[in-house]
C-alpha cells in the first residue's frame, strides 16, 4: 500500500497522519481508498449498522411471537404499520451493511476502464459503475470554498451531461491522484503502465497481467 503524500503525490510511511487517501497496487493497475483510519472508523459505522438491522427485524417479530403479545382488531393495524416500519428499515440496513460503505475507484489499465466499487468489512466487493476510457471527456478538480476543505476529483463522461465524483481528499493528494490519472488515460493500452511507486515516481513497464474479479453487480 502507498499513501497519496501532500507534497509529492505518494508517500509509504504509515504514521503520515495527513493522508486521506491511499493508493494500492494490483494486478490491472491501482486501487485508490481512504486512508486507514476513515478505512477503520467506517468499518466500525458498518457493523453497528449491521446491529440495528438485526434489531429491527428481531423487532418485527418481536411484536408477533414474544409472549403476551396481543393481536386484536383494535391494535392490530397499528401492530401492522410498526411491523412495516421497524422491519423495511432493518432489511434496509441490513442490505447497507452487506454492501459495505468503502466507496473505491479502481483504474484498470488492461481493460482501459474505471471502476466505482463497494467493499464492506469482510473485504467483499460490489460493482456500483464502470467508466471506460473512451468515455471520458476530461478529469478535473473542484476545490472546497473553506480552508482546509476537501478537494473532489470528477470525471466527465461525454455522454453525461453531469460529471461523476470519483473520490475526495487534501488538494495535494487530489492534485497528485489527478497528474496520475491523466497519465493512465493517455498512455497507449497494452505497451506502458505506470506503477505506482513511492514519493511519486512513475515507472513505466510491460501492461498488467489479466484482471481480478471485482464483485458481483448491484
Amino acid at each position: 500500500m502507498s499513501d497519496l503524500s501532500a507534497s509529492t503525490g505518494f508517500s509509504t510511511s504509515p504514521s503520515f497522519k495527513a493522508s486521506t487517501i491511499a493508493r494500492h497496487a494490483t494486478n490491472y493497475g491501482y486501487r485508490v481508498t481512504r486512508a486507514r483510519p476513515m478505512r477503520l472508523w467506517l468499518d466500525g459505522v458498518e457493523a453497528c449498522v449491521a446491529v440495528a438491522g438485526y434489531a429491527g427485524v428481531l423487532m418485527t417479530a418481536g411484536l408477533w411471537i414474544l409472549p403476551g403479545s396481543v393481536v386484536t382488531a383494535s391494535v392490530l393495524g397499528i401492530k401492522i404499520g410498526l411491523s412495516l416500519s421497524f422491519g423495511l428499515t432493518g432489511l434496509s440496513l441490513l442490505q447497507v451493511a452487506a454492501r459495505g460503505l468503502h466507496r473505491e475507484v479502481q483504474v484498470d489499465r488492461k481493460r482501459s476502464q474505471i471502476r466505482l466499487v463497494w467493499r464492506n468489512r469482510k473485504d467483499e466487493t460490489r460493482l456500483a459503475n464502470v467508466i471506460g476510457f473512451d468515455e471520458i471527456g476530461s478529469l478535473f478538480l473542484r476545490r472546497s470554498a473553506m480552508s482546509g476543505g476537501r478537494t473532489r476529483l470528477f470525471v466527465r463522461i461525454t455522454s453525461l451531461k453531469t460529471p461523476v465524483e470519483l473520490c475526495s481528499g487534501s488538494e495535494h493528494e487530489m492534485q497528485g491522484l489527478w497528474n496520475a490519472m491523466n497519465v493512465n488515460l493517455h498512455a497507449p493500452t497494452g505497451i506502458q503502465s505506470v506503477v505506482p511507486t513511492p514519493f511519486g515516481s512513475a515507472r513505466v513497464g510491460r501492461a498488467y497481467p489479466a484482471a481480478e474479479p471485482v464483485g458481483k453487480a448491484v
